[in-house]
């Protein structure tokens, strides 16, 4: 395969991992202004919450195992092993996948009321899409097993065009139904069609690109031991993160109440967004990260490379937020937010903006298989979180909560360095102090631009996008003038285009 070849499919790769962010972006927005004023801030609440424990509860990426083995062993030439690490893989997530839907099934009634402490009359309603929930966790455990083989792969571009039509179908039916009255329970017998339906579309697509795939009982015990091994520290550090999620939705409705809640995670779709952005392209690291583990040198160049693209990115994204976030949050749901939720976007988009230029030390420990590295890291977080929660909520509402959730992500991003010290020959302190004078330098000059714009113009949309425009520029200008793109830097990314010459 000629380099040009090499390029053009690393590109389209990136490409199609772009639009898996881009896409849901602008219908999300849509989506989330009339849905929460179809169901109203109380019902959404609980619908926020339900959507959660989808998110979070026992949907682990157990299927992460395929996409770190799966390339190895058909480089290998190992068809069999391929196969045999395919069901392995399988079978466990289907086992993990059974007891989740048997055990939120059982649990949901206690869940309701003493957990959530849903209000009574709310609460039939919540138990029917808690267990709606539960029923759409098990397809979704069970999609990553095709979503795996895809990326493992490298099919990027058919993982993103299945994921790209599971949130059009999914939100655009949710439009529908927000629009002609339906309830939040209609909201979730469609999020669970959609889900069926990506499923069976992901298991097409991955049979069809994977020439000979079977699913059966052809593994044995060390395979099993093989995938439960790698996934115990994947499951871990979801566990921990996924525990905490659940507990700051819960805590806000039985502290707050459920229209606190909306308040709350309203906002926090932009920080989803901005992580979701950066994972997308980065989803090739993880599988890199595996092929130079034996390379420290061709690691660190890529780890570098990476980072200082996931800070381009995040960083202007956070300046343009903290400036004019109340100012978007006003124009797109309405003054109420933007008096009560402003601060909160604030917060939640630089906890965000941590943990998205963490996902690239995660995902190169992963690489490395040291997920439990991942899974330190979150507990930490979440167990010093914790108190901070408990204290600042009394006297600081859904803020308190907030901070919360800034220490488990600055916790993360802390543990950066400990990755660098352990795997990558040492703590880039140089290469950290050079990019927070750049970053920061023209971090600056945005943000003031785009406050001297917005000041002088009517707060309409018309003018945030002028605002937000102009801070890019200057951010652009500045970074060049700073020499962000040095001639290393470009060699480096001609070498990743090129990573499978």
């Amino acid at each position: 395969m000629t380099d040009v070849t090499h390029s053009r499919r690393i590109l389209r790769n990136v490409l199609f991992g772009l639009s898996t962010w881009i896409v849901p972006l602008f219908l999300g927005l849509i989506v989330t202004r009339v849905v929460v004023r179809s169901l109203g801030h109380h019902d959404y609440g609980i619908y926020a919450l339900v959507l959660g424990f989808i998110a979070y509860s026992f949907n682990f990426s157990i299927g992460r195992a395929i996409t770190k083995y799966l390339a190895t062993y058909l480089a290998a030439g190992e068809i069999d092993k391929a196969r045999s690490i395919i069901s392995a893989t399988a079978f466990v997530t289907l086992s993990v996948a059974s007891l989740g839907v048997i055990s939120i099934i059982g649990l949901s009634n206690w869940l309701v009321s003493d957990v959530f402490t849903i209000d009574a009359a709310s609460q039939a309603d919540a138990l029917s899409a808690l267990r709606l929930a539960s029923v759409t966790i098990f397809v979704l455990m069970v999609t990553q097993i095709a979503t795996a083989i895809l990326q493992g792969l490298h099919r990027f571009d058919i993982y993103s065009n299945i994921q790209n039509a599971n949130s059009i179908a999914t939100m655009v039916g949710n439009l529908w139904l927000a629009i002609n009255g339906y309830g939040l329970v209609a909201m979730l017998w469609w999020n669970l069609a959609a889900a069926v339906m990506t499923a069976a579309l992901a298991f097409f697509t991955a049979l069809k690109v994977f020439k000979g795939l079977r699913f059966g009982l052809n593994f044995d015990s060390e395979t099993i031991k093989t995938v439960a091994k790698y996934s115990a520290g994947v499951v871990g550090y979801q566990v921990a993160a996924n525990a905490f999620f659940l507990f700051e939705r819960s805590w806000i409705i039985a502290k707050l109440g459920a229209e606190t809640l909306t308040f709350y995670v309203v906002p926090m779709t932009l920080g989803l967004y901005l992580h979701g952005f950066v994972l997308s392209l980065t989803m090739a690291l993880f599988p890199l990260a595996s092929q130079y583990d034996n390379d420290p040198r061709k690691l660190l160049r890529l780890y570098q490379s990476a980072t200082k693209a996931v800070l381009f990115v995040v960083v202007i994204i956070v300046t343009t937020v903290v400036t004019l976030g109340r100012l978007f949050i006003t124009l797109w749901m309405g003054p109420e937010f933007g008096d009560r939720s402003a601060s909160l976007l604030t917060l939640h988009i630089i906890a965000f903006g941590l943990a998205a230029i963490s996902i690239v030390s995660f995902q190169t420990a992963e690489g490395l298989g040291r997920p439990g590295f991942n899974f330190r890291n979150t507990l930490l977080g979440v167990l010093v979180a914790l108190p901070v929660i408990f204290v600042l909520t009394d006297v600081m509402g859904s803020i308190g909560v907030a901070y919360g959730r800034l220490v488990v992500f600055a916790t993360l991003f802390v543990a950066i360095f400990d990755l660098e010290h352990k795997s990558l020959g040492g703590i880039q302190s140089r290469f950290w102090l050079g990019n927070l004078l750049r970053f920061g330098a023209a971090s600056v000059c945005a943000g003031v631009v785009q406050r001297i714009v917005v000041s002088s113009l009517t707060p309409t949309w018309s003018a945030f996008l002028l605002a937000a425009v102009a801070g890019c520029i200057v951010y652009c200008i500045s970074l060049w003038l700073a020499g962000i793109a040095s001639d290393e830097d470009r060699r480096l990314v001609r070498r990743l285009i090129q990573r499978e010459a």
